[in-house]
């Protein structure tokens, strides 16, 4: 199974939006990102990564890189995963963050992390989107319940280091009323985010650029070409 498979456009629509917070981060020096690369099915939206890896091969392996991972499963869903190794560590660690059923969605999600971690810089100094959308509450096209239990067992096999009962308690699925094939699942520590359901790729980019100095915004549509 191929990231995007079935997807029509929505890769292509991701690497898009992507490249302009690409480019928007390794200005302000948030980098360095690396265009994504697909990998064994996976998208790896990798940092600080294929600069040092050509000098040192063993940094693919050992470096402390990190990248966000789209990683399409055979269930249906598209997994967003965080992958880091932290000083001191031995082991790369990978963790689900949210899982979606549309690469578009999860593409935006990685987009507003991306671009989060620029606002919240110590450059730009703006209130993340993360707790403008934890403040507004959850969007009101978006209906909230508990994840079925067969998510859940997915999400316990996948993340077997998850506390017990943990997701059986806490997991709930979100779905857009207009368009009940686009949904996702998460913990409660990510519920603000999955406000990217119902936003779009353009409209999300505007909000994250919404207060970002004219270096940045003079840039925009240079960078767009």
């Amino acid at each position: 199974m191929k990231a995007g498979d079935g997807q029509g456009d929505e890769p292509a629509d991701v690497y898009r939006y992507y490249e302009l917070w690409r480019k928007i981060a390794n200005l302000v020096g948030g980098g360095p990102y690396d265009e994504p690369d697909l990998q064994d099915g996976r998208v790896y939206f990798r940092s600080d990564y294929s600069e040092k890896v050509r000098k040192w091969p063993e940094w693919a392996e050992q470096g402390y890189w990190g990248a966000w991972i789209i990683e399409p499963k055979h269930e249906g869903y598209f997994c967003v995963v965080r992958s880091l190794l932290h000083e001191r560590e031995v082991d790369r660690s990978e963790t689900i963050q949210v899982i979606f059923s549309r690469f578009l969605d999860a593409g935006k999600y990685i987009v507003m992390r991306v671009g989060d971690s620029i606002r919240t810089s110590r450059d730009i100094r703006l209130k993340s989107l993360f707790v403008n959308w934890e403040e507004r509450g959850l969007d009101a096209r978006i209906r909230m319940e508990p994840a079925s239990r067969d998510v859940v067992d997915f999400l316990k096999r996948e993340s077997p280091t998850l506390k017990d009962g943990f997701a059986e308690e806490y997991l709930k699925k979100y779905t857009l009323d207009d368009d009940l094939g686009c949904y996702g699942f998460a913990l409660p520590d990510e519920e603000p985010r999955m406000g990217v359901l119902a936003v779009s790729l353009e409209e999300l980019t505007a909000e994250l650029l919404d207060g970002m100095p004219e270096s940045i915004t003079s840039q925009v549509a240079l960078w767009r070409k």
